[in-house]
């Protein structure tokens, strides 16, 4: 689910997430939750980075030729939701999980992809300086 628009009340100045992206968060939130106790992964802090991969179901309305091309990634995912939209619910989402707050994370990259199975995989590290180096684009490449 895409992050959505915050939301004022009349009673409240304070922005708060619609009930669906809240729901949303929450879900994701146990998920990671059981997945870092079940694997034993600890808590990441100081400088985070991560990829993530969105999976999203193949239309079942598309011909066996174009649905051949998104299970094999040929495909590209080029509708809505925005991929950082996708992000920010998933950034939030992690704090306190994954990792201490999503201030600590200095890079990520993120795709969305087509698949039989609607998942969402990540992968979070402690950048080496090298990590770091190839996060960042070079100046004067290929325009």
């Amino acid at each position: 689910m895409q992050q959505q628009r915050p939301r004022h009340t009349k009673f409240s100045s304070k922005p708060h997430d619609p009930v669906q992206t809240r729901n949303f968060k929450s879900l994701l939130k146990g998920m990671a939750a059981m997945a870092m106790i079940r694997k034993g992964y600890p808590k990441l802090s100081g400088p985070i980075l991560y990829r993530v991969a969105f999976y999203r179901s193949i239309p079942k309305s598309w011909s066996k030729k174009k649905q051949k091309a998104a299970h094999e990634l040929i495909e590209p995912v080029v509708t809505t939701p925005d991929t950082d939209n996708y992000v920010k619910s998933l950034s939030d989402s992690l704090n306190d999980i994954v990792w201490e707050d999503d201030r600590t994370v200095v890079g990520f990259s993120a795709i969305k992809a087509y698949s039989e199975q609607p998942r969402i995989v990540i992968e979070a590290w402690n950048p080496t300086h090298e990590d770091i180096l190839s996060f960042i684009p070079r100046e004067n490449a290929d325009e």
